[in-house]
């Protein structure tokens, strides 16, 4: 565990980029946090890899900017096809609920999309999305998102 608050403390002086007092207490600090939040209800029925939650926050980054972007455009130079909105059902490739929640959550912060309803059984999601799709494209593109969830939150057996 100590090594583990080494490296979180290294890491944060690090993304300061000066080693001063403050930095490695607000350091010690933020490792102590996360060492108390990693204990949590999650850490029993779930796993995260963090490679692949860093590559997932990449993603999630570049997929707001062009979303952003998109709506922008949408809104600036509007056309009926970048005004179209419809609500397309997605099914769901996973039955975990935490899973749901997350998927759910990051295609709500993306421009353009938000999630209006889950299946109470878990099998599919309705999302509203601005712009107009070709509706199986749109599956895999959310497909994709949910495999990359998975990728990174995986359930302990």
């Amino acid at each position: 565990m100590i090594g583990r608050w080494l490296v979180l403390i290294v890491i944060w002086v690090a993304l300061w980029g000066e080693v001063s007092l403050v930095n490695v207490l607000s350091g010690l600090f933020m490792a102590a946090l996360l060492s108390v939040l990693s204990r949590g209800p999650l850490r029993h029925t779930h796993r995260i890899k963090p490679v692949a939650a860093m590559s997932f926050f990449v993603y999630m980054m570049r997929s707001i900017v062009v979303s952003s972007w998109d709506v922008i455009v949408a809104v600036l130079f509007p056309t009926e096809q970048r005004r179209h909105a419809e609500v397309i059902r997605v099914p769901l490739i996973s039955k975990s609920p935490l899973v749901h929640a997350i998927t759910a959550n990051t295609i709500s912060l993306t421009p353009g999309t938000v999630v209006i309803a889950v299946d109470p059984e878990g099998d599919f999601f309705d999302i509203h999305v601005l712009g107009h799709y070709d509706s199986e494209e749109f599956h895999q593109l959310i497909q994709d998102h949910q495999r990359r969830v998975t990728d990174f939150i995986v359930e302990k057996t």
